[in-house]
């Protein structure tokens, strides 16, 4: 770590402090009408240099993001409401301190039903859609702002199992054939055993705007994907285990789209004080070797929290990537957990594109995969602390960089080069 970036990360320390105190309340009123206010306060100030691996660039950074969020509930009978609005902002991004930009909008604003049996539930309005482990459809809470949908959703449960079915609008651009929508039914079943537990799933992604594909002549097309898979996991006995697969299909403007994603995980926990835990894991996901043949491979990583998965840093999503990753977990006390966590990763198609946790391009696809296709090594650490209200973290990471970001400027005209990349983080959040 350069010194002048831990001078500067040390002085964030203090600024992670600063979460105020928040308040919840909740006040019973005339028939049973409950009302309830809560707050949320997370201050993270972060460093990180190389994003492009060049040193010959000057990029390092260090930054303050700060998230507020004030919510509102009230529930009688069978039916609750629920409002959230948040501020979100980086410290010092505003054009002076006379200035205003506005950072607030409404995270949160729904509806809900039950049946009072506690079966059926319908929730409708802006709200999150958190499934399984959030490789595809998930709240993506590390980001400040986090992800929230506008639509409704339907959830059945029974004993042994749970079917949730959605529709949601993601993106409204006027007229109906060019809206962009996401529909999905996501199934858990065998839930009283604790060794096993299955999720299946369906999931259709539907974009009405029409573009052009990999072969321009072909003209323009809407996009249509579907998504089926399934997650199978448990635990038992100190051993643990995640696997999870999905498959794709449909169109993709004017190119035929067939993809595909593996993730798989293992696990034991040792029975001393602290807890040691030690896991494996390895995630596939395909991608696409000829970005002119008309057929799209690249797995759509859909909605995820793609943080943490594959890397910290967040170099990679699920997406033309193989990740084979070696986790190590202590608890030094009650409310103190250790983790360390290496990945080696890799491109799937080393022609294919290396794209980030967003999904935004680091390097398009180099032909013939000259470059080659391992990407670097990653090493996470990170330290977490619970108290009643409060949570804490603070990490730091490194991208050991590979053969692909050395060799690729050889091929193609990028600034990406061989250089290490470091990145440290504190965070501090306070919740009622």
């Amino acid at each position: 770590m350069h010194h002048a970036a831990a001078r500067r990360l040390l002085l964030a320390v203090p600024l992670a402090a600063f979460a105020a105190a928040a308040l919840a309340v909740e006040i019973p009123g005339p028939d049973d009408l409950k009302f309830r206010i809560d707050l949320e306060a997370r201050f993270r100030p972060e460093w990180r240099t190389n994003a492009d691996f060049n040193n010959r660039i000057d990029d390092d950074r260090t930054f303050v993001d700060q998230r507020l969020r004030v919510g509102f509930g009230i529930a009688k009978g069978t039916v609750a409401a629920y409002f959230q609005a948040q501020d979100v902002r980086r410290w010092g991004s505003e054009p002076s301190t006379l200035a205003y930009t506005d950072n607030v909008d409404l995270k949160l604003g729904y509806v809900d039903w039950n049946d009072g049996a506690g079966a059926w539930k319908v929730r409708a309005g802006r709200q999150e859609l958190i499934y399984g482990e959030e490789r595809l459809v998930g709240g993506t809470d590390w980001n400040m702002i986090g992800r929230s949908f506008d639509g409704i959703r339907f959830a059945y449960t029974r004993p042994g199992w749970d079917l949730d079915g959605f529709a949601a609008r993601v993106a409204d651009r006027g007229l109906d054939e060019t809206n962009q929508d996401f529909f999905g039914v996501y199934a858990t079943i065998l839930k009283p055993r604790p060794a096993i537990h299955l999720d299946l799933y369906g999931l259709w992604l539907r974009d009405g705007l029409e573009q052009v594909g990999e072969v321009p002549t072909e003209g323009i097309e809407n996009s249509s994907i579907f998504t089926v898979g399934f997650r199978a996991f448990g635990q038992a006995s100190g051993f643990s285990y995640n696997v999870e697969a999905a498959g794709q299909g449909g169109d993709r403007a004017t190119d035929d789209h067939e993809a595909w994603a593996v993730a798989s995980r293992a696990g034991y926990t040792f029975t001393p004080k602290c807890k040691p835990h030690v896991a494996i894991g390895y995630d596939l996901a395909s991608g696409d070797a000829d970005p002119a043949d008309g057929d799209s491979r690249e797995f759509v990583n859909l909605f995820p929290t793609n943080h943490g998965f594959y890397g910290y840093m967040d170099y990679l999503g699920w997406r033309n990537v193989e990740d084979l990753y070696l986790r190590v977990r202590f608890e030094a006390a009650t409310n103190v957990v250790l983790q360390a966590d290496f990945h080696d990763l890799r491109l799937r198609e080393s022609a294919g594109r290396w794209s980030d946790a967003a999904g935004a391009t680091i390097l398009p696809g180099i032909p013939g995969g000259a470059a080659g296709d391992a990407l670097g090594q990653e090493l996470d650490l990170t330290l977490k602390i619970a108290l009643k209200d409060w949570k804490f973290q603070a990490g730091y990471s490194r991208f050991f960089a590979g053969e692909v970001p050395e060799n690729a400027a050889e091929f193609i005209a990028t600034n990406v080069a061989g250089d290490d990349s470091d990145w440290g983080y504190l965070m501090a959040t306070v919740k009622f």
